[in-house]
């Protein structure tokens, strides 16, 4: 009777654990490298140091060129949303690849790792790829 409790309370602990270690990985700091939107095949590349920061608390900083962006998102296993409503310093002169970017991160709704790249996806084929900053 005592294995059989151990066994039911060893089997509670591992179905309860609080977070995976895709989660673990995923909330960290990422370089954005590029993304490929709408079904085309021609990739986009960034031409500068873009980051995006995955914080615990489910909030994101993205930094782009000149300006800073907060927003928040949701996961739920290998799904993340983010939350439309993110606020942005407005200084000038970001460039059209992190303003498309920006607009892009309403449409994403999965996120998976090959190696050490984290990929985000959604309709339409959208890829957004992102790697561990150098």
């Amino acid at each position: 009777m005592k294995l059989y409790s151990l066994l039911i309370l060893l089997l509670f602990s591992i179905a309860c654990k609080k977070s995976s270690t895709a989660d673990n990985n995923l909330f960290s700091r990422w370089k954005v490298e590029g993304f490929l939107q709408n079904g085309s095949s021609i990739s986009q590349n960034a031409t500068s140091n873009i980051f995006l920061e995955l914080k615990n608390n489910k909030t994101f900083i993205l930094e782009r060129e000149v300006n800073t962006c907060k927003g928040t998102f949701s996961i739920y296993k290998n799904e993340i949303i983010f939350n439309s409503s993110v606020i942005c310093t407005e200084a000038c002169c970001d460039s059209a690849f992190s303003n498309t970017l920006l607009g892009l991160l309403d449409s994403v709704k999965a996120y998976h790792f090959t190696g050490d790249q984290l990929n985000f996806s959604g309709p339409d084929n959208l890829i957004i790829r992102l790697n561990p900053p150098n």
